[in-house]
């Protein structure tokens, strides 16, 4: 529709992200009645996994741009035909007041009917997220308590490398490091003393 002045490239990315929270959902039927042994059916995890990672990163850097060019248009509000946005503030000015609820409603409503109704002046809005109250410092707060949790203060060696150890067939054994304890494990099956000067030189892994 021509008229329509709606922020699209936002509606998109919303779809896009609603599209991407759906692939663990996808990928877990994938892997449902399977019997033991490796299936081909596995190779076309790949395709929804690397999709969602495209996806997700167009998404971000097409938000990056947006949010750099809008531009906030002050005291739009104050034009005439918004003004039903303010009934409700002023339903709740007047119950605050003291009014009945009724009463202050049908009142309201009489103001709009006769073009009396005028926007309620100095309103403060108090309920979290509203204008008056963003809650960023709690919002941060919370965002900082999260991050805390992977330690990213710590910087880890490779992710996941292997180590060859001198026993007989030379096994290759993987070392991982997991962000979010700051511990290093073996893949299961291959247990070892966790030494970290051994994990930082493989060549002296000790497996039994």
């Amino acid at each position: 529709m021509p008229h329509k002045k709606n922020p699209d490239v936002f509606e998109l990315i919303r779809a896009k992200c609603n599209q991407i929270k759906n692939l663990p959902n996808e990928i877990m039927l994938m892997m449902s009645n399977l019997i033991t042994g490796y299936h081909r059916d596995f190779q076309m995890i790949k395709n929804n996994y690397l999709r969602g990672l495209i996806s997700i990163s167009e998404c971000l850097q097409v938000l990056n741009f947006c949010l750099q060019k809008i531009q906030i248009r002050r005291d739009i509000l104050g034009d005439e035909k918004y003004l039903s946005l303010f009934t409700v503030e002023a339903v709740n000015g007047y119950v605050s007041d003291g009014m009945a609820f009724r009463d202050a409603y049908n009142k309201v409503a009489g103001e709009i009917e006769s073009g009396e109704f005028r926007k309620p002046e100095n309103l403060l809005h108090t309920h979290e997220g509203s204008k008056d109250n963003l809650f960023n410092e709690k919002i941060k707060s919370l965002m900082n308590e999260i991050v805390s949790e992977f330690k990213l203060d710590k910087p880890p060696p490779d992710p996941l490398y292997p180590a060859i150890a001198g026993c007989p067939g030379r096994r290759c054994v993987w070392i991982r490091f997991h962000r979010r304890t700051g511990q290093y494990e073996t893949a299961p099956g291959h247990p070892w003393e966790t030494d970290p000067a051994a994990i930082r030189a493989p060549q002296t892994l000790r497996v039994p």
